[in-house]
């Protein structure tokens, strides 16, 4: 049996008890609930590297630090397509369900991200100089448009920003070798200083990446349906706080996308603390299958008891299929003070 074959012999209802056992489970359940279903939706690699997954009894720490029922070293985290072409290998010694293996498979193919998307921001957030170039070059490009706090007026307009800095520099005096050994010689004042200057700058260029990046996506992808050229997008760039969200709908039929969406909200809490008091709601849909009244609504959904401001904007999207896609990025943002 591969692991495709298993997950179509599975309902997702039937793991919910066990992923409500996991690490974090119950906060990541609609995110499980779509990685379920797009992994259905793949094509299994029909000649991955290594052919096999052997699963083995969970041993005390993965059951009890993580609710595995059963654990492996041979799963393709960045690969989904092979992980599903795999044979599962199953030792006599485990007496798990299916539905626990499955739990405990889709554990592995989440580790890196539930969704491409995901993945990719695990791959980049590991490098700093990668971030770094990314966020001078929108800095570069949207310079003109939006306007981008420098790195004194973020220390100075953006609390949370300086907060952060202050609190990782309270940690430095506590126990500055022991930090700054990590990364260059401790040598007094001067060691404290450069320690800060990183802080500013790693915390400033990931701001500023996450930031762009949306930025991008919103101007750039598909055909914007919406005039943006009335709307305040710079705010993200100096928020205090900002929680970017982005989710697709996976059930490859575009009547049933509503329904789908309201399920991950109401049944699997896909809002649960990701919402601050400002959003800007992006709704994106194929020119084959755009966007109906009831869809609109989900804005409702979406903002429903938040008292701040909310943009809405809709794109179209050939890529997407039937399938809808939201990208909701939820800020507050504080005036200078």
């Amino acid at each position: 049996m591969t692991l495709k074959e298993l997950l179509e012999k599975v309902r997702f209802e039937d793991l919910v008890p066990f992923i409500l056992k996991m690490e974090d489970g119950e906060r990541h359940l609609a995110l499980y609930k779509m990685h379920y279903d797009m992994l259905r939706q793949l094509t299994p690699n029909p000649e991955p590297l290594f052919k096999e997954i052997k699963l083995h009894p969970s041993d005390e720490e993965h059951a009890a630090a993580k609710g595995l029922a059963v654990y492996s070293y041979f799963f393709d985290l960045h690969d989904w397509e092979s992980a599903l072409a795999k044979e599962l290998i199953i030792e006599p010694e485990v007496k798990a369900s299916l539905e626990e293996i499955a739990v405990s498979c889709l554990w592995y193919t989440s580790y890196c991200g539930f969704l491409p998307w995901q993945q990719e921001d695990y791959l980049t957030m590991m490098s700093e100089y990668t971030i770094r170039q990314a966020a001078k070059g929108y800095i570069k490009k949207y310079r003109d448009i939006d306007w981008i706090p420098s790195k004194r007026e973020m220390m100075y307009c953006v609390k949370a920003f300086r907060n952060k800095i202050r609190s990782e520099m309270k940690q430095y005096r506590r126990h500055p070798r022991s930090l700054a050994d990590q990364s260059w010689e401790y040598d007094g004042r001067k060691g404290w200083r450069f320690w800060k200057r990183q802080l500013i700058d790693n915390e400033y260029h990931r701001r500023i990446f996450l930031a762009g990046r949306h930025s991008d996506d919103v101007r750039e992808r598909g055909r914007n349906l919406t005039d943006l050229s009335t709307m305040e997008l710079w705010s993200i760039f100096a928020a205090d706080h900002a929680k970017i969200n982005r989710w697709k709908t996976f059930c490859g039929d575009a009547s049933k996308r509503y329904a789908y969406m309201v399920e991950l909200i109401n049944k699997y809490h896909l809002l649960d603390g990701c919402r601050l008091e400002d959003s800007t709601i992006c709704l994106s849909a194929s020119s084959a299958h755009p966007l109906t009244m009831e869809e609109l609504g989900l804005v409702n959904l979406l903002t429903e008891g938040l008292k701040g401001d909310h943009k809405v904007i809709i794109k179209e999207d050939d890529s997407l299929g039937e399938e809808l896609r939201i990208d909701a990025v939820y800020h507050e943002w504080s005036h200078f003070g």
